[in-house]
């Protein structure tokens, strides 16, 4: 398992691929997983730092987790409200709502509240994302009753000005256009759009919803989400639990708006059959090739055995699909794996970019690996050590810093996930053997459900991606469909061994 943040961002920054190399034929030698890994590293004592959990007058719960080595803090609200419950023909609205946030309150304009916290060494910032949102400030911990002065009254008195948002609206709009002529933007798009349909993360802002926007819509938004009963604070650094609990009560403590509460409660798609998605991308250099396929959650028994499988399948650049795409064959500079869970079932799937003419070979190749791994190649025990160790020893830089002790406990309260999971998570990552790993990944993964999702050059790639036995559906960059094509060679058969085996690799 890796530290509760999603991996899909690293995965798809990955992208380029060498131009002088002669491609190979996808027919090339098998990559060998028997090759040696250097020595598991001893395991460190970690204790994970644990929240004092308080909570206000109104009863707004707040989380402290102290870190005296350096006299800083951190406080975040978080709210259990994001991109999720934008309203149809609004998206885009929560995000324009808390970006907007720290642009003006009470008295203060933009560069106002600049200088002030400028003056005392401060930050107030506010944004939201697609499950959440937030008003965060942080500082040097003499100045922290100042800090909260500003941050307050962001929180609690934004003024949404016309003038301000004018700018913003502009700079979404060019930032959604930069993203549209990016392929992998387009890629991770359509991806979510396969995923959800037009539910959760398959609907997407664009110019035009962004355009509609109104400061009247997000004072509206404001009101209607935005109070004690749709969030929690999280504090961190060099503050002293009680101390800043009364700051805190000072300041909020009658704060008693009335606001809805929400949760998304997406139903992914069903994935019935291996399809590639293929988006025309003319003249590409290289193609953007994804894959994807529906997993359990967090909670699952085998959430840790496939974490650790995924590593060494294709999560580090020392697993398989990466040593072969981009050591043996140099149609890449990186391929990765992940595994990543928003609200409702998580998802496997892999990401690279990979030169034009090895886009088939992609397809045909990271196949044939999942195959020989769920059958007769399955994970060894030197790949399953090195991940656990690695995940053992890179575990406690995950909490080097205030900001990433507070993002932990997000993520625990977000998802609803136990109080003591971080706790418990070198315990998990240590109880994963060989033969858990391997049953974990064959469940997971089914090659006969897994959606492919293509943007290059049709004109040079098209018959040789059709020539791998799959359907293709072409889209354009919105995800609409645009026609269904059969594929010219029939798909090969699949010899994985079956979800409920647990034969061990020794016997194999």
């Amino acid at each position: 398992m890796r530290p509760l943040t999603l991996t899909l961002i690293a995965a798809i920054a990955l992208t380029g691929c060498p131009k002088d190399t002669e491609v190979e034929t996808p027919a090339a030698e098998a990559v060998d997983p028997a090759r040696t890994f250097p020595e598991p590293l001893e395991g460190k004592t970690f204790e994970v730092p644990k929240p004092s959990s308080l909570q206000l007058a109104n009863g707004m719960p707040v989380y402290v987790v102290e870190n005296h080595e350096v006299p800083l803090f951190d406080v975040q609200m978080v709210f259990d409200v994001g991109s999720f419950a934008d309203p149809e023909g609004k998206e885009g609205l929560a995000e324009a709502t808390f970006d907007l946030l720290d642009e003006g309150a009470g008295d203060m304009d933009a560069a106002a509240l600049s200088k002030k916290l400028r003056q005392i060494g401060g930050f107030v910032g506010s944004s939201a994302s697609l499950d959440g949102a937030s008003v965060g400030a942080a500082g040097l911990s003499k100045n922290l009753e100042q800090i909260l002065d500003i941050w307050t009254t962001v929180l609690l008195e934004p003024t949404f000005p016309e003038e301000d948002w004018k700018v913003l609206q502009k700079k979404m709009v060019a930032d959604l256009e930069a993203q549209d002529a990016d392929p992998n933007s387009v890629a991770l798009r359509l991806h979510y759009r396969v995923a959800y349909g037009d539910d959760y993360r398959g609907r997407a802002a664009d110019a035009e919803s962004v355009g509609s926007l109104t400061p009247a819509d997000m004072k509206a938004f404001y009101e209607k989400y935005v109070g004690p009963g749709n969030a929690r604070i999280l504090v961190g650094g060099d503050v002293d639990p009680e101390a800043v609990v009364k700051a805190l009560d000072a300041r909020l403590g009658q704060w008693n708006v009335a606001v809805e509460t929400t949760r998304p409660e997406p139903k992914s798609t069903p994935f019935e059959a291996a399809t590639v998605y293929f988006v025309d991308e003319p003249g590409a250099s290289q193609s953007v090739v994804r894959t994807l396929v529906p997993i359990g959650t967090r909670l699952d028994e085998d959430y840790f055995d496939l974490d650790i499988a995924n590593r060494a399948f294709g999560g580090a650049f020392v697993a398989r699909v990466n040593m072969l795409l981009r050591e043996e064959k140099g149609w890449t500079y990186g391929a990765r794996t992940f595994t990543y869970y928003p609200h409702g079932n998580g998802f496997w799937g892999m990401s690279t970019s990979v030169r034009t003419d090895a886009t088939a070979g992609t397809l045909t190749e990271v196949s044939r690996l999942i195959t020989e791994a769920l059958g007769d190649k399955p994970l060894t025990d030197d790949e399953v050590a090195y991940m656990k160790s690695s995940v053992r020893n890179g575990y406690p830089a995950g909490f080097e810093t205030t900001g990433a002790l507070l993002a932990e406990q997000v993520e625990v309260q977000r998802y609803g996930l136990p109080a003591d999971w971080t706790a418990k998570y070198l315990a998990g990552i240590d109880a994963v053997t060989t033969e858990s790993a391997n049953t974990a990944l064959k469940k997971a993964i089914d090659p006969n459900r897994l959606a492919w999702f293509v943007v290059g050059d049709r004109a040079a790639v098209m018959d040789e991606v059709l020539s791998v036995g799959l359907p293709v559906v072409v889209l354009d960059r919105e995800g609409n469909e645009l026609e269904r094509l059969e594929p010219t060679t029939p798909a090969p058969a699949e010899e994985a061994e079956p979800a409920g085996d647990d034969t061990t690799p020794e016997e194999k």
